[in-house]
């Protein structure tokens, strides 16, 4: 079986990191911080952030991440100058550090496995959709509309004036919003009434209560100029359009098929380990032997 490499959180790297005896980078990464002999790069964090490109958000991100490593670093060696790694209760808590860790490998190692095997289609989804589709209902009022943000007023009411005009909406969004792209690819979709436009209260406020077809008025915001069109609206209680939920019903179904496929990874591990007499449970009253067990007993949720 193919086992991957295990993705590691930050603060296991530390602890890792924490345990090390020689300074080990690449000679091309980027030491960002030292404590005696242990070196951090700037490509361990990176490493840890989703993204490849580090923006000034993320800056804020490796600051804060790298005072934590001097930090815990610090504690580290005082505690080694201690003698603290020799002693039983440390060994003990490693042990069992390194057991979760090494299950946690294996059991990503078989989802993996599953996941490049058998993986959930978007056909899959789709098929569970229309099967269970009444199951599937709208819990608050979604709307479509058009969201035209300008750099100023004029151009806010002449594209006003465009769509009274009924003149081609991607030609409106080009000419006069600051972000065409997102203002075409925002007016294709339906939004939850609670999410439509949200970063923007007045705005949301306007969609509550305009009617369909109908233009709010201009509203200035910071620096820009804003205004909506209300073009669709499903009530709550309706049935949603499949492409509205196929993303969270193929994410769901995958991990009901993760979830049933580890159970069924650990079962068959635990009766081969019955079999070979490996396993010997206690009555917890009396401490005695127990002749037979159920492996789902064993098996977590």
């Amino acid at each position: 079986m193919f086992l991957p490499k295990p993705h590691l959180t930050f603060s296991v790297l530390v602890l890792i990191l924490a345990g090390c005896s020689e300074q080990a980078y690449e000679s091309e990464d980027t030491p960002i911080a030292q404590v005696g002999d242990e070196v951090l790069t700037l490509e361990v964090i990176q490493n840890s952030i989703s993204s490849d490109v580090i923006d000034v958000e993320d800056e804020a991100f490796i600051e804060s991440q790298r005072s934590s490593w001097i930090r815990k670093q610090v504690l580290a060696e005082e505690a080694k100058r201690l003698g603290l790694h020799e002693e039983e209760e440390f060994k003990k808590r490693l042990e069992r550090m390194k057991n979760e860790l090494l299950v946690q490998i294996l059991t990503d190692a078989a989802v993996k496995e599953f996941e490049e095997q058998d993986p959930v289609s978007r056909q899959d989804a789709q098929a569970y959709y229309e099967e269970n589709k009444d199951d599937f209902v709208l819990d608050e009022r979604h709307v479509r509309f058009r969201h035209i943000i300008t750099d100023n007023r004029q151009d806010a009411d002449n594209a006003v004036a465009a769509l009274r005009q009924g003149r081609e909406w991607e030609s409106i969004a080009e000419s006069y919003d600051i972000s065409p792209h997102r203002a075409i690819g925002e007016a294709r979709q339906y939004y939850p009434m609670s999410e439509a436009a949200a970063e923007y209260p007045a705005i949301n406020n306007f969609l509550h209560n305009i009617g369909l077809t109908e233009i709010s008025p201009i509203r200035r915001i910071g620096d820009h100029y804003h205004f909506v069109q209300l073009r669709d609206e499903r009530p709550a209680g309706d049935t949603p359009e499949p492409e509205w939920v196929l993303d969270q019903v193929q994410e769901w179904l995958t991990v009901k098929q993760k979830r049933t496929h580890l159970s069924s990874f650990e079962r068959n591990l635990i009766i081969q380990a019955e079999s070979n007499n490996e396993i010997r449970l206690f009555d917890v009253d009396n401490f005695e032997p127990v002749d037979e067990f159920e492996p789902d007993t064993l098996i977590a949720d």
